[in-house]
């Protein structure tokens, strides 16, 4: 095998090899392509997902503001409790002793009843 055949040769094997790496860089690019693509969609729920976190958080904030205005009226709510339980407990006391004091009534007006017949 002279020279020439050999260059011819290795020329030959050379386009094999040029052809198959054509191949793979065709190859490499159609997956270059479904990765972009998947990126963009993974992007796109990222998107989405940041905006429900936004939505989220507006929420939370909005809840927790109104946690805080009940828990404000819950402590306004319990003074008046606190204030109409110690006017009912003042109440019991009046409304007992006036019991008392009809009580007593009764029992003199009987009793000067029974004075006024002995005389």
């Amino acid at each position: 095998m002279n020279n020439e055949e050999k260059i011819l040769e290795m020329l030959i094997e050379m386009r094999g090899d040029i052809a198959g790496l054509k191949s793979d860089v065709s190859e490499l690019k159609a997956g270059q392509a479904k990765l972009e693509s998947r990126q963009e969609k993974l992007e796109s729920g990222f998107r989405d997902m940041q905006n429900a976190l936004r939505h989220t958080q507006i929420i939370v904030e909005d809840q927790n503001k109104k946690i805080s205005l009940i828990a404000e009226q819950h402590g306004s709510i319990i003074e008046k409790l606190d204030r109409l339980e110690q006017r009912t407990a003042r109440n019991d006391d009046l409304r007992d002793r006036v019991e008392t004091l009809e009580f007593i009534a009764k029992e003199h007006a009987v009793k000067l009843r029974e004075l006024a017949k002995a005389e």
